[in-house]
């Protein structure tokens, strides 16, 4: 229904086992996006642009990142955190190239325990650069204190219609 408007949102919809079921990230996506009173589709919008300026490598990269999580829902509060956390990687890839660095590229996790690695390098007037995104949640006691489950909404930004 909204393919051609979110291509790469499909793309990751199209990876899910069964993307009706209730425990995938996706699981009414299209109902969701065509409802009218719901405003998360511009926060969609933002979210396929990003992931729209990424190069093909790099999207295979994310998408093989966010794969494990597209039906790994969080049951204590976090919802879709982990999930999130990996699909705004694209935002700190347009970051670095915005800035004007070149040969942006995602930095496979470390294979050895306990060695961290950063997300993303590039390259800015000949020196490497490095950047590791965070994404800002809040925190475990204040999703007791939400009026609505974290885990229900789709996105933290959202709040769904009653």
């Amino acid at each position: 229904m909204f393919r051609n408007e979110f291509p790469r949102l499909y793309e990751l919809w199209d990876m899910c086992e069964d993307p009706n079921a209730p425990n995938t990230y996706f699981h009414d996506f299209d109902s969701l996006l065509s409802d009218t009173w719901n405003r998360t589709k511009p926060c969609y919008e933002k979210l396929e642009s990003y992931l729209q300026g990424l190069d093909l490598a790099s999207w295979a990269f994310l998408k093989k990142e966010a794969h494990p999580y597209l039906a790994k829902k969080d049951q204590r509060g976090r919802g879709w955190q982990q999930l999130f956390s990996i699909l705004n990687q694209a935002k700190g890839h347009s970051y670095l190239r915005s800035i004007g660095c070149s040969n942006v590229q995602f930095i496979p996790q470390a294979t050895i325990d306990e060695v961290e690695t950063p997300d993303l390098e590039g390259e800015l007037h000949c020196q490497k650069v490095l950047c590791e995104v965070k994404t800002i949640n809040i925190s475990r006691q204040e999703t007791l204190f939400l009026p609505f489950h974290a885990s229900d909404s789709h996105m933290s930004s959202s709040i769904r219609p009653i």
